[in-house]
């Protein structure tokens, strides 16, 4: 792409495409860390059903070549829409997963991701045993399946875009889909959780005979 060749509107609307990460973020967090710290309930599912939806839309309007034939050359016009989708569902999936972890893991980037693992070696290397040693030995396991989940989710990804084309949103669609069901299944069952305690009488109650 010419970049001496695109006007102003053009080079605002690629530097604003960063601006809907930030958003879905925003949004995640509203919906989900707000909540916790004003001790109520959060809504994770809301966040996984709007995220299914960005990508559902995405699927959507490729079927219908609103954002030009797949794999064509870059084109702002077609493809502003779609990078603004992906954008926003990427924001609200990484805000609610590093809001469900404690901020312990990433799922759209492996930048800080792969920092935290080398500074985790480091410090394996410093603790050479006991509890610090053995947590973090836990939190290096689970950073390295994300990485390893992220290398094989990418190659899964090229395999299946490269023969269902923007149809092959629907498949994270999808699983975000189910995560907003799972989501929400959970809430119920805590809603039972917490009402049934108080209408059963405890097991370790004397029954009266």
């Amino acid at each position: 792409m010419d970049f001496q060749s695109v006007g102003l509107l053009a080079s605002l609307q690629i530097l604003s495409v960063p601006v809907f990460f930030l958003l879905g973020a925003m949004i995640a967090g509203l919906l989900t860390d707000r909540p916790i710290h004003l001790k109520s309930e959060p809504h994770y599912d809301y966040v996984m059903a709007l995220c299914a939806g960005c990508l559902l839309l995405a699927a959507v309007a490729g079927g219908f070549d609103y954002f030009g034939s797949f794999g064509e050359s870059f084109h702002l016009k077609h493809t502003y829409l779609l990078l603004a989708l992906l954008c926003l569902a990427s924001g609200l999936q990484n805000g609610a997963i590093t809001s469900s972890s404690g901020s312990s893991v990433r799922t759209t980037h492996l930048t800080g991701l792969t920092t935290d693992l080398g500074l985790g070696f480091a410090r394996m290397l410093t603790f050479r045993k006991g509890d610090r040693r053995r947590a973090e030995w836990q939190a290096n396991a689970l950073r390295g399946g994300t990485i390893l989940a992220f290398v094989l989710g990418s190659a899964a990804g090229a395999t299946l875009f490269s023969s269902l084309r923007f149809r092959g949103f629907i498949v994270p669609a999808l699983i975000s889909g189910y995560a907003a069901w799972h989501g929400r299944r959970l809430k119920h069952v805590a809603h039972r959780k917490d009402v049934l305690p108080e209408a059963l009488p405890s097991p370790l109650e004397p029954r009266l005979s």
